[in-house]
């Protein structure tokens, strides 16, 4: 792809992380890459990837004639405190499910492959923004275990994990620097800024369903709620009631005519009523009511249709 001009590089300081995930990398090959759906992995207190860049130059005629550039590096994360049983499942050890017990040889030939998603935030307040990263595929290692005995003032101490990410075997197709040209490359990681407004709100929301890879593509379909409708308790208002229940920080919004329509996902439905999930609406039996769940700037999320039952 084209080089594209940046209207502002600066974006804020970092000042946290949160929602560390991983998931267990199941193939990479020529072929295909594969993983599994990613688990919440622990809170996460510190977050560091410190990439290294070497530079190999070789020589003819006595003068540079060419450099070679190559990137490695290590991401160290601090968490809270991980069952044992966790530690052993990231770094291939053996647990006996009967006994509750680890089991460790010191073999490390079996360390399974992993991803890690997380991300980062960069400034406060209504002007933040986050980093979301997928490293897609890597190994475990476990840092030192400190314990100290209580005192006047307990000392608590966290897990520290580093993990160690390593380009895919398997080459995804990627945009070309030429504009509408294509490659294929092996991938380390895959990153997405929500300063830049192609990363969208959608894509957020679904960044650790699954470990997002350039073939990724992100599912926008419309959620399904069940509505039904029941009389009220006046003349011409109904009872409705939905399933599932809103997520948090979601509202309600509603349309009532002879025929209503779904509308698509992320559809502006600021124009519709407001409803608060529990008082009767007033609507003419036989007519159709639509129930859209909507985020907090009235985009859709989920809905459903009845058919009305008015109080007569």
């Amino acid at each position: 792809m084209a080089d594209t001009p940046v209207t502002s590089p600066v974006t804020g300081e970092i000042v946290g992380c949160d929602n560390l995930y991983a998931a267990k990398v199941i193939a990479d090959t020529a072929d295909a890459y594969t993983a599994e759906t990613p688990f919440y992995l622990a809170p996460l207190g510190e977050f560091k990837h410190d990439p290294k860049v070497s530079a190999d130059t070789s020589y003819y005629d006595n003068q540079p004639f060419a450099t070679y550039y190559s990137e490695a590096g290590e991401t160290t994360l601090t968490v809270s405190g991980l069952a044992e049983k966790i530690k052993a499942m990231l770094t291939g050890k053996d647990y006996d499910n009967t006994k509750g017990l680890v089991f460790d040889s010191g073999d490390l030939s079996d360390v399974p492959d992993y991803a890690i998603g997380t991300r980062i935030s960069v400034g406060t307040g209504s002007t933040a923004k986050y980093v979301y990263f997928w490293f897609l595929k890597g190994t475990f290692q476990l840092g030192a275990t400190d314990a100290k005995s209580k005192g006047e003032k307990v000392d608590a101490q966290g897990s520290e994990l580093t993990f160690v990410p390593v380009n895919t075997i398997h080459k995804f197709t990627v945009p070309g620097k030429a504009t509408g040209s294509t490659v294929k490359k092996s991938q380390k990681r895959v990153i997405g800024d929500t300063a830049d407004e192609n990363f969208t709100e959608a894509m957020q929301e679904k960044w650790f369903d699954q470990v997002v890879t350039p073939e990724t593509t992100f599912s926008e379909a419309l959620g399904n709620l069940t509505v039904t409708s029941a009389e009220g308790a006046e003349t011409g208002d109904t009872k409705i009631t939905v399933t599932p229940t809103k997520a948090t920080g979601n509202s309600y919004r509603y349309q009532t005519a002879a025929t209503v329509s779904l509308p698509a996902y992320d559809a502006d439905c600021s124009t519709m009523e407001a409803w608060d999930g529990t008082a009767d609406i007033s609507a003419t039996t036989g007519n159709q009511i639509l129930i859209v769940e909507c985020t907090s700037d009235n985009r859709a999320r989920a809905a459903g249709i009845a058919t009305v039952t008015s109080k007569a």
